[in-house]
């Protein structure tokens, strides 16, 4: 078993007051919400559809939230699903051609902080992650 670090690039914000936290614990989920895609199901009254159709649900919704850090002391960003990029130990990622930002997304983006308060202002945020 070997450890794997990831290179993480997304445009959001830092979800302040997060470290150490699992996702149950951040202030945007609810009980038994335990990953972002719960969040966007219940926020949307899909919580109980299929696996498959709360999975696509997720999939259309603009935002994303991603872990950094490490695995066992997790920070958190909550950024936009479209410029969400990994790279990990030993496989580069071209940047020449960086996805571009919707502005509707980040319109969608500042929504959710507002409702959830949590302050800061989107910008790109270079990360890693250890697991």
């Amino acid at each position: 078993m070997g450890q794997s670090t990831d290179a993480i690039l997304v445009f959001g914000v830092h979800v302040p007051d997060s470290e150490d936290l699992r996702y149950s614990e951040l202030s945007f989920a609810a009980e038994g919400d335990e990953e972002f895609e719960d969040t966007i199901c219940r926020l949307a009254g899909a919580s109980d559809r299929s696996y498959t159709e709360r999975n696509a649900i997720a999939e259309a919704h603009p935002l994303t939230v991603v872990s950094h850090c490490s695995g066992d002391y997790p920070m958190w960003i909550v950024g936009l699903r479209s410029t969400l990029l990994r790279a990990s130990r030993g496989y580069p990622v071209d940047f020449s051609n960086l996805p571009e930002v919707n502005h509707f997304h980040v319109a969608a983006l500042r929504e959710f902080m507002t409702e959830h308060g949590i302050d800061g202002t989107p910008t790109w945020i270079l990360c890693s992650d250890w697991n």
